[in-house]
């Protein structure tokens, strides 16, 4: 329980912590910020430990920003002392060293506030693969490949490593146990989900069930555009200015449209030929946020289509929105898992005519196009960063930070 004078004190740390930031003091923003977190998390007080997430985040991503500024990765070998120090930039250990050794100097570079990003490898496998190592409240390795030249890994190669100890960290969470029970902080794009039915009938999860033993609080943190990225060409050329309304997009993701050069994508693309392409509709094997945003969509703006996969997914009429997009027999969806999954596959130069729902940036790291939705006012719009800030003016939160979205869909702005 928290009390006056606890909560008098974190919000003291978190607004000295407000102050660093502004001041761009990022290391004294961080140390205040995680002193706050860590009495909050003392007294179990969820709303305080929900509202420093932010300026912790922001102080750590500035700092390993200055850090990242280096353009070359620094090796760092032999014995080295109890007090050793770094200079700012990227650092690799080599063995003898090990991972107890790149914790100690990354804290020791923390206290001296010098900007420094600190890993260790381990001996490459019999695979070829570089063991990277890291510790924390835990002890975090990854096996990677070889950076392209092994004396002189590039900044991108070690940068990469840094992500792939990141999922690796989130792949050692046990699926066996409640998360509520491992982890204080977690992110995702909708709220825990009530009784997750599978493809089987069967239910998978019921996360609201399982967060119940333990208080919790809702912290929207970011908000961005779901895009449909499509690989389609005419006469060999990409097809860039594709545009679908919400009714034939609810038909496509049914599999009540087929072909590419259907008279309600024609009518949609009054600019263009369309080709005699067969569509592959590419869904989400895997439970997933925008599977669960574009399932509310199709339900608030095509119920008609909706309707249809419900039904033909044996979930009985007008199911409501999910997170495991419905998949049933001679569908013609081709379902692949995580983001990067249906991204790929819509990349492959061999699935021409693939299209998936995706966060925008997969569609613009990939080099490949999306298309214009049509609006309530009636005009194709892209999921670009003004189109999406203007579409959330018509979000409304819950009082416990939950999003409604509704009016954003039928925003005619």
């Amino acid at each position: 329980m928290t009390t006056p004078a606890k909560a008098a004190r974190i919000d003291d740390l978190m607004q000295k912590a407000q102050s660093a930031l502004k001041s761009g003091k990022w290391f004294e923003a961080e140390r205040l910020a995680q002193r706050a977190l860590e009495v909050a998390h003392q007294v179990g007080d969820f709303g305080r430990m929900s509202r420093i997430i932010m300026p912790l985040q922001e102080s750590r991503r500035q700092r390993m920003q200055l850090a990242a500024e280096a353009t070359t990765v620094k090796w760092i070998e032999g014995e080295i002392g109890e007090d050793h120090r770094v200079g700012p930039g990227l650092h690799i250990m080599q063995p003898p060293l090990v991972g107890a050794d790149a914790r100690r100097i990354r804290l020791t570079a923390l206290r001296r506030e010098v900007p420094a990003l600190v890993l260790c490898r381990e001996p490459t496998t019999q695979l070829g693969l570089v063991p990277i190592v890291a510790i924390g409240l835990m002890t975090v390795r990854a096996r990677i490949e070889a950076p392209e030249k092994p004396a002189k890994p590039t900044k991108q190669w070690f940068l990469w490593a840094l992500e792939q100890l990141g999922d690796t960290a989130i792949g050692m969470i046990d699926t066996g146990m409640d998360a509520v029970r491992q982890v204080d902080f977690a992110v995702s794009e909708i709220p825990f989900q009530a009784a997750l039915i599978d493809r089987n009938g069967n239910v998978a999860a019921d996360e609201t069930a399982s967060a119940a033993s333990r208080p919790y609080a809702y912290l929207p943190i970011v908000a961005g555009g779901t895009a449909f990225m499509y690989n389609l060409k005419a006469n060999g050329q990409k097809i860039t200015d594709l545009q679908l309304s919400p009714t034939t997009l609810g038909k496509i993701f049914s599999g009540q449209i087929v072909m590419w050069n259907d008279p309600a994508i024609i009518a949609d693309n009054p600019q263009r030929v369309m080709p005699a392409t067969r569509i592959k509709p590419v869904i989400r094997s895997d439970g997933s946020g925008t599977s669960a945003q574009f399932t509310a969509y199709l339900a608030s703006q095509a119920p008609d289509a909706w309707n249809y996969v419900c039904q033909q997914a044996g979930l009985g009429g007008n199911c409501a929105p999910t997170s495991l997009y419905p998949d049933y027999p001679n569908s013609g969806f081709a379902a692949q898992q995580y983001s990067d999954g249906v991204a790929n596959f819509v990349a492959a130069p061999y699935n021409e005519g693939a299209i998936t729902y995706v966060e925008y940036g997969y569609a613009k790291e990939r080099g490949f196009p999306v298309a214009s939705v049509k609006n309530a006012s009636g005009a194709y719009t892209q999921p670009v960063a003004v189109n999406v800030t203007v579409a959330l003016l018509g979000a409304r939160i819950n009082d416990d930070g939950t999003q409604v979205l509704s009016g954003v869909y039928s925003n005619s702005d």
